[in-house]
C-alpha cells in the first residue's frame, strides 16, 4: 500500500508562473483532526518538505470527510455509564422503598437496567473502533497522496524560473474512489496570482491519484482533502 507511485510529470510550460528554481512547495493539511501533528518529508539534499496537520473543532458530519479524532474516549465514556447507572439505582431504590416492594422485584429492575446500559456501552464501544480504523485508513491513503503532489509539483516548481515569491495557498481537493480529481477550489489566496494558479496546476498536474484501497473503499466514495501550499523562497 505504501509503494512507491510512478510520478506522471507533466512540462514545466503546464504551470503559468514565474518562480524561482530553488522554491520549494509545502504543502500543509487541514483534516478535521482535534490534535495536531507536524512531520517533515526529505526528497533529497536539495528540497526539504513540510507537512501539518492542523486541529479542528468540527466532527465529522459526512463519510466523504477524514474521521475526526473527538470522540469520547472509551474511559470517559464507561465512567459516564457508570455515574448514570447508579443514578437511575438509586432513584429506583428510593421509588420502590416508599411502596414497599419485593426485595426479589428490585433486584429485577436493576438487572435490567444494568443489562441496557452494558448494550449502550458495546454499542458505543463498537463505534470508536470503526472510527479509529477509519482513520488508520484515512492517513495511509493520504501519506501516498501527498508524496505524488510533493513530486509533481517540486520537479514543476524546479524546472521553473523567474520572479521570487512566498506565499500560502489554500486548497480544497475532491477525490473519488478511483482516484480521479473530481474538483479543486481555492479556498485562500496567497495574494499572488501566480501562486494560487500554481497550486492549483500542481493538484491537476498529479491526477489521477492512487485508487483507494479496498478496506477505504467499502467505506467512502471520495475524500476531501483540504490543504496549504506554502511556497518559500
Amino acid at each position: 500500500m505504501d509503494s512507491l507511485l510512478t510520478t506522471d510529470y507533466r512540462e514545466p510550460s503546464r504551470l503559468p508562473l514565474a518562480t524561482s528554481a530553488s522554491i520549494l512547495i509545502h504543502l500543509g493539511l487541514f483534516l478535521g483532526l482535534s490534535t495536531s501533528l507536524a512531520m517533515t518529508i526529505i526528497k533529497d539534499p536539495s528540497v526539504a518538505v513540510t507537512v501539518t496537520l492542523t486541529p479542528s473543532t468540527q466532527a465529522p458530519t459526512d463519510a466523504s470527510h477524514f474521521a475526526n479524532s473527538n470522540q469520547m474516549s472509551n474511559a470517559g465514556l464507561a465512567n459516564e455509564l457508570t455515574t448514570g447507572q447508579t443514578q437511575a439505582s438509586l432513584a429506583i431504590m428510593r421509588e420502590e422503598t416508599e411502596q414497599g416492594p419485593s426485595a426479589e422485584a428490585l433486584f429485577e429492575e436493576v438487572a435490567l437496567l444494568q443489562g441496557e446500559v452494558a448494550e449502550i456501552q458495546q454499542a458505543q464501544n463498537t463505534r470508536l473502533g470503526s472510527v479509529a480504523a477509519r482513520r488508520a485508513l484515512d492517513a495511509d491513503y493520504l501519506r501516498r497522496w501527498t508524496r505524488r503532489v510533493e513530486a509533481v509539483g517540486n520537479a514543476a516548481i524546479n524546472g521553473a524560473s523567474g520572479q521570487r515569491a512566498s506565499g500560502d495557498v489554500r486548497l480544497l481537493v475532491v477525490v473519488s474512489k478511483p482516484g480521479e480529481l473530481l474538483d479543486v477550489r481555492l479556498l485562500n489566496s496567497s495574494g499572488f496570482s501566480h501562486l494560487d494558479r500554481a497550486a492549483l496546476q500542481t493538484v491537476r498536474d498529479a491526477a489521477p491519484y492512487p485508487k483507494f484501497p479496498p478496506a477505504l473503499a467499502q467505506q467512502v466514495d471520495k475524500l476531501e482533502i483540504v490543504r496549504i501550499w506554502q511556497f518559500r523562497p
